[in-house]
């Protein structure tokens, strides 16, 4: 009897993302099973995703389509709904060839697949299709006309889309996936944290808050500042060492100004290589994300799998990954006395450490490779 074939798509992969990782998974989950293709515009391998990814994929265990796509769309990261227009396009050319498409995003593939939605409330897709009233008239028409175009080069179909079996990154991401396209009969599926387990024992960590982000505005990072220099005013030495790319110049110019006025505590890291990061974590006592609605939060799950005690905000799916009151604050007021309180109490300390073990273990690769095998067989034995 013939292996099923399964196309595993994504239109673009930068090495390095949270979504990228998930696709790497999924293939590293089917490829005993299946004959799993990965199909993507961009110049991928084995052994990238190995290497940001951790997984263990050979050549031999799926093949590698790369559909051609115009010189100009390759080399620029922008018109990304434009080129996963492309690649539904391509996706119905060789529908024929494949029994099962999985994908990132909404999905029209011209056949039932199964899609897995990463969404937040702010998304500029999210904000077109809900029409939401913060946007002006004319952006929201621009935008819209410009969604329709694409869609027409796809022949995209809504009704097929919503067919689709539906996985979401998180209960938060479910309720937007529901508000957005009314779908109510999806599967939550966490990502995969890669992060390696703890190996530092408690004592020997920097009594420090690790905060790994992009340096937008969106991940209120100078509140975090603030934050903790209140707990340091408090009288609890702690230091604050912060890693993520610059996405907004102009505010990265202002946490360096923050950094440089407290250089004492504050560290600033605009790059860094996996292995570092994961040194990083394993090396810390805390970690804390000031984002207030993450549709999942993969650096918040990847700190608690390396043995940190993680702050988060009261929004999003962040708080389903921690799930404990002691670590959800709901403002900086209640941030500060939390946190306080955590670091001053060694037995609460030792009981919240073993709540993240518990939580770890949700978020593992091993759970999300055993979440898609059950998808999959659930697809076929329906189909």
């Amino acid at each position: 009897m013939r292996r099923r074939r399964v196309a595993v798509v994504q239109s673009i992969m930068v090495p390095g993302g949270g979504t990228e990782g998930v696709t790497a998974w999924m293939v590293e989950a089917l490829k005993g099973e299946y004959d799993v293709a990965l199909i993507t515009f961009s110049d991928m391998s084995s052994e990238l995703l190995n290497r940001f990814y951790a997984t263990e994929l050979s050549s031999d265990q799926f093949s590698m389509i790369r559909p051609p796509l115009f010189p100009l769309l390759l080399r620029t990261r922008r018109f990304s709904l434009l080129k996963d227009h492309l690649m539904q396009r391509y996706c119905k050319s060789v529908q024929e060839k494949f029994d099962l498409f999985i994908g990132s995003g909404p999905m029209d593939f011209g056949c039932p697949g199964v899609q897995y939605l990463a969404m937040g409330p702010d998304s500029t897709l999210a904000k077109i299709i809900t029409h939401d009233p913060g946007v002006s008239t004319g952006y929201y028409l621009t935008k819209r006309s410009i969604k329709r175009l694409f869609e027409s080069v796809s022949g995209f179909s809504n009704q097929r889309m919503i067919g689709n079996t539906s996985l979401v990154n998180s209960n938060r991401t479910g309720q937007v996936v529901d508000n957005v396209y009314g779908i109510k009969n999806y599967q939550v599926v966490y990502p995969p944290a890669i992060a390696p387990p703890s190996n530092t024992p408690w004592h020997s960590r920097r009594n420090g808050f690790l905060c790994i982000a992009r340096i937008e505005p969106y991940k209120l990072i100078d509140q975090i500042i603030h934050i903790l220099k209140r707990v340091r005013e408090n009288g609890v030495d702690v230091s604050l060492q912060i890693v993520g790319r610059s996405d907004d110049p102009n505010y990265y110019r202002r946490i360096e100004q923050l950094r440089d006025q407290n250089s004492s505590w504050i560290f600033l890291d605009s790059g860094c290589s996996r292995e570092e990061l994961f040194s990083l974590m394993n090396g810390h006592k805390y970690g804390i994300s000031g984002a207030l609605d993450e549709h999942f939060g993969m650096a918040v799950a990847e700190m608690v799998k390396a043995g940190c005690i993680v702050f988060v905000p009261n929004g999003g799916g962040q708080t389903e990954i921690v799930d404990t009151p002691e670590l959800i604050y709901e403002n900086a007021d209640d941030a500060v006395d939390k946190i306080t309180r955590v670091l001053n109490d060694e037995g609460l300390q030792k009981r919240l450490l073993d709540r993240m073990g518990q939580q770890s273990k949700i978020f593992s690769t091993q759970a999300f490779c055993g979440s898609m095998q059950r998808v999959v067989h659930q697809f076929f034995a329906a189909a």
